[in-house]
């Protein structure tokens, strides 16, 4: 069996690449123990940020019906009361932030001095985990002992999820943060140098699968779909009973509210929506436009749901636009 005779130049080219990929492994590793350097001495890597979440409050398990926390409120509306019917998920459960925080209580203290023909009330209606077509199922049957005199729908990007329970683990499989192991694991515990590159990593990948998430939620999807016609029933029962409605768009608080924000397209299609259905539509993304986002979220990149400041300028936000399409009006001389 004839020997296999190396050829000269094949040898010169190995060897070259082998010493390629020796001087780019080199100098990978002096640019990785110089930014362990720097930032050992500096004080730096990767930064966590101080959660501002308070402990929830336990929730009844009935998910048909709103949790009102520590209030619970008489349903039959009283005859001297007018009643603002605020509708919404966690976010206007206001998961994360103590009870009188949350902008339907800080709302309700803005009106308050302009109904004064009336008792106001701001009937937080609200539950962590529902969505559009839940939120409308809930109030099924049941407008007749509400009375509303406004409802407020709040509207958050997740609000077309689906149901089904199977359907929506299967949408969230990526979400999570994925810790890292091996020789990631150490490098993680044990360098911050590591702890920067593989954050930066997860950071990037995370941003990419709620991207992915939130717009494989709308267009042709068959939750959002169903949202829209939970929507549109509401608004053609609440125009029977000759009850204004008004829809408020929440950001997402993920990350920086500005050219960045990824969901822009996404908050235009849900007010394209309200436009259709005739329902004025407030869309809070240009409020917080501005605002560093590490102030307004509950833990900043990490929970997304509102903190307090958040709750604070959407309440202030929502009044004016009550007062600018004047749905509320004095039914009342005085």
């Amino acid at each position: 069996m004839p020997v296999p005779i190396a050829i000269p130049g094949q040898r010169s080219l190995a060897r070259r690449l082998q010493f390629r990929l020796l001087a780019v492994l080199i100098a990978a590793l002096l640019v990785f123990g110089a930014l362990e350097v720097i930032l050992r001495t500096t004080g730096g890597g990767s930064r966590e940020y101080v959660s501002t979440a308070v402990e929830p409050e336990a929730r009844v398990p009935d998910d048909k019906s709103p949790d009102f926390r520590r209030r619970r409120p008489t349903l039959d509306k009283p005859s001297d009361t007018y009643r603002i019917l605020l509708v919404g998920d966690s976010y206007a459960w206001g998961y994360g932030v103590e009870p009188q925080d949350v902008f339907a209580v800080r709302l309700e203290n803005l009106i308050s001095p302009r109904i004064w023909w009336a008792k106001l009330e701001v009937l937080n209606w609200s539950r962590p985990g529902w969505n559009t077509v839940r939120q409308k199922e809930s109030l099924d049957g049941r407008l007749n002992g509400l009375e509303p005199d406004l409802v407020l729908w709040t509207f958050v990007l997740n609000d077309p999820e689906p149901s089904s329970t199977k359907q929506l683990e299967r949408l969230r499989e990526n979400l999570s943060r994925r810790e890292p192991s091996g020789l990631f694991g150490w490098l993680h515990k044990h360098s911050l140098a590591g702890r920067t590159v593989i954050e930066a990593a997860e950071n990037l990948r995370m941003k990419r699968a709620l991207d992915r998430y939130y717009h494989g939620l709308f267009g042709e999807q068959k939750g959002w779909k169903l949202a829209a016609r939970a929507l549109k029933k509401m608004r053609a029962e609440l125009r029977q009973r000759q009850v204004p409605m008004a829809l408020v768009v929440f950001p997402i608080f993920d990350s920086q509210l500005d050219g960045r924000y990824p969901y822009a397209d996404l908050h235009d299609e849900v007010t394209e929506l309200a436009e259709s259905l005739d329902i004025p539509a407030l869309d809070l993304l240009p409020v917080f436009r501005g605002v560093d986002a590490k102030r307004l979220a509950v833990e900043p990149f990490t929970d997304p749901h509102p903190n307090e400041l958040a709750h604070r300028i959407a309440a202030q936000a929502i009044f004016d636009f009550l007062a600018t399409w004047k749905i509320i009006q004095p039914s009342k001389t005085k």
